[in-house]
Protein backbone atom coordinates (compact mmCIF):
# COMPACT_ATOMS: atom_id res chain seq x y z
CA UNK A 1 0.00 0.00 0.00
CA UNK A 2 1.14 3.41 -1.20
CA UNK A 3 1.16 6.11 1.57
CA UNK A 4 -0.74 9.14 0.72
CA UNK A 5 1.76 11.75 1.00
CA UNK A 6 3.69 9.29 -2.18
CA UNK A 7 0.95 9.16 -4.86
CA UNK A 8 1.23 10.75 -7.62
CA UNK A 9 -1.09 13.39 -8.07
CA UNK A 10 -2.68 13.48 -11.16
CA UNK A 11 -2.98 16.81 -13.79
CA UNK A 12 -6.71 17.51 -12.57
CA UNK A 13 -7.48 21.17 -13.69
CA UNK A 14 -10.60 22.24 -11.40
CA UNK A 15 -13.35 24.35 -12.58
CA UNK A 16 -12.48 27.93 -12.21
CA UNK A 17 -15.53 29.09 -9.46
CA UNK A 18 -17.99 30.84 -11.97
CA UNK A 19 -18.74 34.09 -11.80
CA UNK A 20 -21.55 35.25 -9.64
CA UNK A 21 -24.31 38.30 -9.86
CA UNK A 22 -23.20 41.21 -6.91
CA UNK A 23 -26.97 41.52 -6.84
CA UNK A 24 -28.57 38.07 -7.02
CA UNK A 25 -25.65 35.88 -5.90
CA UNK A 26 -26.76 34.31 -9.21
CA UNK A 27 -24.17 32.19 -11.52
CA UNK A 28 -23.21 34.87 -14.73
CA UNK A 29 -23.39 33.47 -18.31
CA UNK A 30 -21.94 35.84 -20.74
CA UNK A 31 -24.08 34.55 -23.61
CA UNK A 32 -28.17 33.40 -23.88
CA UNK A 33 -26.60 30.30 -25.36
CA UNK A 34 -24.23 29.33 -22.54
CA UNK A 35 -27.37 30.09 -20.29
CA UNK A 36 -29.61 27.47 -22.82
CA UNK A 37 -26.78 25.05 -22.81
CA UNK A 38 -26.61 24.85 -18.74
CA UNK A 39 -30.76 24.75 -18.70
CA UNK A 40 -30.40 21.63 -20.92
CA UNK A 41 -27.60 20.07 -18.64
CA UNK A 42 -29.39 20.62 -16.00
CA UNK A 43 -33.16 19.23 -16.97
CA UNK A 44 -30.85 16.32 -17.89
CA UNK A 45 -28.80 15.79 -14.27
CA UNK A 46 -30.13 13.63 -12.44
CA UNK A 47 -27.57 14.55 -9.27
CA UNK A 48 -29.75 17.85 -8.30
CA UNK A 49 -33.01 19.02 -7.36
CA UNK A 50 -32.60 22.17 -8.51
CA UNK A 51 -35.28 22.62 -11.58
CA UNK A 52 -33.89 25.69 -13.83
CA UNK A 53 -36.41 25.79 -16.62
CA UNK A 54 -35.05 28.64 -18.75
CA UNK A 55 -32.25 31.57 -19.24
CA UNK A 56 -33.09 35.30 -18.64
CA UNK A 57 -30.89 38.65 -18.75
CA UNK A 58 -30.46 40.29 -15.57
CA UNK A 59 -31.20 43.79 -15.66
CA UNK A 60 -28.82 44.65 -12.85
CA UNK A 61 -25.67 43.12 -14.38
CA UNK A 62 -26.43 42.21 -17.83
CA UNK A 63 -25.38 38.99 -17.83
CA UNK A 64 -27.55 36.04 -18.25
CA UNK A 65 -28.77 33.66 -15.50
CA UNK A 66 -30.79 30.10 -14.83
CA UNK A 67 -34.41 30.30 -13.38
CA UNK A 68 -37.03 27.51 -12.45
CA UNK A 69 -39.76 30.20 -12.87
CA UNK A 70 -42.14 30.00 -15.47
CA UNK A 71 -41.69 32.95 -17.99
CA UNK A 72 -44.03 36.11 -17.23
CA UNK A 73 -46.77 37.59 -18.80
CA UNK A 74 -47.14 41.04 -18.86
CA UNK A 75 -50.01 42.36 -17.27
CA UNK A 76 -51.42 44.14 -20.38
CA UNK A 77 -51.48 40.94 -21.99
CA UNK A 78 -53.11 38.78 -19.15
CA UNK A 79 -56.08 40.28 -19.92
CA UNK A 80 -56.30 38.49 -23.33
CA UNK A 81 -55.26 35.25 -21.67
CA UNK A 82 -58.09 35.33 -19.21
CA UNK A 83 -60.68 34.08 -21.51
CA UNK A 84 -58.71 31.27 -22.72
CA UNK A 85 -59.45 28.83 -20.30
Amino acid sequence: MIPNGDRKRRNHKRKPKPKRCPETGKIKFPTQREANEAVGRALLSTETARNERRSYKCERCGAWHLTSQAKRVPERDQNEYEGWT
